[in-house]
């Protein structure tokens, strides 16, 4: 995996920095595909980000 990414990447991967990303990754993950399953919720692969509306948005984190 080490060599994968550094070849596709063009950084230096070790096997600790790649558990240490996907230590912090994994929650972020989860709530992002939470919100992707929430009506009103979208994906924009342009800018890569989620897109909601502001009141979706609100009634969301209430």
């Amino acid at each position: 995996i080490e060599k994968a990414m550094m070849d596709r990447f063009g950084l230096e991967f070790t096997k600790d920095k790649i558990k240490n990303k996907l230590k912090y990754s994994k929650p972020n993950l989860t709530v992002m595909k939470e919100m992707l399953n929430t009506s009103g919720f979208g994906y924009d692969p342009i800018n890569k980000c989620i897109e909601v509306d502001p009141q979706v948005w609100n009634d969301y984190i209430e």
